[in-house]
């Protein structure tokens, strides 16, 4: 069993562009929201994977998470209705070694009782 911790923080100013600015959970994402869907001009997020072996080339894989990010003036204040606001998130599923790279297939939620689901093929650097 494999146990990866994790944890994200970014500060940026009000007048960064948008392109620039911190999705939460960056390129992984954030159980239960698709990629990309909180930005903020601060971020910080913790969590912790545990990827456990179940046969050949298949892994069965959890992850927590617990962040935020923040839009407003001072760290993770709240700009809006969504920034400023903590969440926490568990996702779940396959990871399957190919000659591709590894292939993700999991369903996460999230304590906004959001449901997604994610699939990766390959490595994101």
């Amino acid at each position: 069993m494999t146990l990866q911790p994790r944890v994200r923080f970014g500060w940026g100013s009000d007048g960064t562009p948008l392109q620039a600015s911190f999705p939460l959970g960056g390129d992984e994402g954030f159980p239960g929201l698709r990629l990309t869907d909180r930005r903020g001009f601060q971020e910080l997020l913790f969590g912790l994977m545990a990827r456990h072996p179940v046969a050949g080339p298949v892994a069965l894989r959890i992850e927590g998470m617990v962040g935020a990010v923040g839009s407003g003036p001072g760290f993770l204040r709240r700009g809006d209705s969504i920034n400023g606001e903590w969440l926490g998130g568990v996702r779940g599923g396959l990871e399957i070694r190919t000659l591709l790279g590894p292939v993700r297939l999991e369903e996460g939620v999230n304590t906004n009782g959001q449901w997604e689901g994610f699939v990766r093929t390959g490595t994101w650097f």
